[in-house]
């Protein structure tokens, strides 16, 4: 009679303990890599420093979507900067797919990419251009967090070049500093690379 009294007195404490024991666990502060919630939505822009083009460009992508991302991108015009005011009118659509888990990151990349690579998208982005004309690019689009700071890394895949967007216009100007509004001959360093 007294050991069923002793084993039916230690299970009422075993799952307390087991119960506290979850507690605690679930209380413990995340993992830094856990906490973070880096991503792909929100807006990018970039600093398109092209001499092919009248002035440098403000490019946006607007994007969405974590599993299934997209993205719109366009052009604003940036009278204050000096630039054309309107930009050219190509426009364009990303369709993509999270790739983050199985993803490769090609070894000529910019240093610290793929250390710090949080989250990638891979896809096609068609593009509209201002002459009417389609184009649809293979992109992978690679956020990285560092410091602090996002910078997303657009990697068009079948021409082998990456170039970096940022969160704010601010922070790609100070980037590829140059003389605002642009005079017209002193033109943001160009930060595209390839192998």
């Amino acid at each position: 009679m007294k050991r069923n009294v002793f084993t039916a007195s230690r299970a009422p404490l075993s799952l307390v303990a087991v119960l506290g024991a979850l507690f605690l666990v679930l209380q413990a502060p995340l993992p830094v890599a856990a906490q973070r919630h880096v991503n792909l939505a929100g807006r990018w822009d970039r600093l398109n420093p092209d001499q092919g083009n009248p002035t440098p460009e403000h490019e946006v992508l607007s994007c969405g979507g974590n599993a299934k991302p997209n993205c719109v991108y366009d052009k604003q015009p940036e009278p204050r900067l000096g630039f054309e005011n309107s930009p050219d009118s190509t426009f364009g659509q990303f369709r993509g797919e999270d790739v983050t888990t199985g993803w490769i990151c090609p070894g000529w990349f910019p240093s610290g990419v793929c250390d710090y690579t949080e989250f990638v998208a891979s896809g096609v982005m068609d593009f509209v251009l201002s002459d009417g004309s389609e184009v649809a690019v293979n992109q992978e689009l690679i956020v990285t967090e560092m410091d602090g700071q996002e910078v997303l890394y657009v990697y068009w895949v079948d021409q082998q070049f990456v170039c970096p967007w940022f969160r704010r216009l601010q922070e790609a100007i100070a980037a590829n500093p140059f003389p605002t509004p642009f005079n017209g001959q002193d033109w943001p360093a160009g930060d595209c690379l390839s192998p």
